[in-house]
C-alpha cells in the first residue's frame, strides 16, 4: 500500500486583541516548522505588513524558520489590497526579479519580467474568491502588474456554493470579550479596508427587545443605564467552557427559519437573482 503523506500547517483567524505583532511572534515560536498562515486584518492590513520587518525580532523569526509564512488580508477590493500589501512587503523583506519568453501563435517571441518576494512570506487571499473574481486577480497582478504567481496562493469557502451563505442573512459569529487571570477585556475587529461594513460589536452584549423592538447593548451601556438591567435578555447561554447548554435540534432551526418571515424573504430574493442571472448568462 502506498503511504500516505500526512502535511499540516498553522493558519490562524483574526486576532483581536491588542497586540497582533506580539502575537505573530508568540506563534512562530511554538510553531518554527511548516507554513504559517495569520488573518492581519484585524484593524490595519497595511501596518500590519509593515510591522512585521520593522520589528527585527519578528522579522529574523520569519526568515530563519523552516517554512513560510503567509498573510491573509480578508476585507476590501482584492486587487487593490493585494497589490499595495505586495509592494510593503517588497520593500520589507526584498524581492527578486525573473525574465520569461513567450512565443505568439505567429512565431513572434517576447519577454516578461517577473517579481517575486523573498522565499519567506507570501499572500493568500480568500475573501471574495471563486473561479470568476480569481482570474481577475491574475489578470490584473500576474499579467498587468508583473507579480510573479508564486508570491500568492488562494482558497475558496463559500464562493464554491451557490451564493446563499452567512452573507445572504448578514449573520457572523464573533467573539466579542474575554477575560484573561480575572481581567476583562472587549475585543473587535474593524478592518480599514472594509469602510465599517465589517466592524463587529464588543463587550458582553444583551439583545433586548422593547416596545421599540430589538437592540443589542453592553454591558458598558448597563454600567450607564442600570435600567436596562430590568429588560429580559433575549439571548440564551449556548455554550460555556466546553459544556452545551440549552441544546436545540436541527427539526427546531428549521422551524424557526420558517417563521422568520424577513429572513425567508431574504433568501427568495437571493435565489431569484440568481435565477435571473443565470438566464441572462
Amino acid at each position: 500500500m502506498k503511504k500516505i503523506e500526512k502535511r499540516t500547517r498553522i493558519v490562524t483567524k483574526k486576532i483581536t486583541i491588542t497586540n497582533e505583532m506580539e502575537t505573530v511572534k508568540k506563534i512562530l515560536r511554538i510553531y518554527p516548522k511548516g507554513p504559517a498562515a495569520c488573518v492581519l486584518d484585524t484593524w490595519d492590513i497595511y501596518n500590519a505588513c509593515k510591522g512585521l520587518s520593522s520589528d527585527q525580532e519578528l522579522k529574523e523569526l520569519i526568515l530563519n524558520r523552516e517554512g513560510k509564512f503567509i498573510i491573509r488580508p480578508d476585507s476590501g477590493e482584492p486587487r487593490e489590497v493585494l497589490e499595495k500589501c505586495l509592494e510593503i512587503l517588497a520593500e520589507g523583506f526584498g524581492y527578486t526579479t525573473f525574465t520569461k519568453t513567450y512565443t505568439d501563435q505567429n512565431g513572434l517571441k517576447s519577454e516578461r519580467e517577473y517579481k517575486t518576494l523573498n522565499a519567506k512570506i507570501g499572500l493568500i487571499q480568500g475573501d471574495g474568491i471563486d473561479i470568476n473574481t480569481m482570474g481577475a486577480i491574475l489578470d490584473y497582478l500576474v499579467i498587468k502588474k508583473g507579480w510573479s504567481l508564486d508570491n500568492f496562493a488562494f482558497g475558496s469557502g463559500g464562493g464554491l456554493l451557490q451564493k446563499v451563505n452567512r452573507d445572504t442573512i448578514k449573520a457572523a459569529i464573533k467573539a466579542s470579550y474575554i477575560e484573561i487571570n480575572g481581567v476583562g477585556m472587549d475585543i473587535f475587529k474593524d478592518p480599514i479596508t472594509a469602510g465599517g461594513s465589517k466592524k463587529s460589536k464588543k463587550g458582553k452584549l444583551s439583545l433586548l427587545k422593547d416596545s421599540n423592538g430589538y437592540r443589542t447593548v453592553n454591558h458598558h451601556d448597563i454600567e450607564v443605564d442600570p435600567t436596562l438591567a430590568s429588560i429580559p435578555n433575549a439571548m440564551k447561554l449556548i455554550f460555556k467552557n466546553g459544556q452545551l447548554f440549552n441544546e436545540i435540534s436541527y427539526a427546531e432551526i428549521l422551524e424557526n427559519i420558517k417563521n422568520d418571515t424577513e429572513l425567508c424573504n431574504r433568501i427568495q430574493e437571493k435565489q431569484m437573482a440568481m435565477a435571473a442571472q443565470k438566464t441572462t448568462v
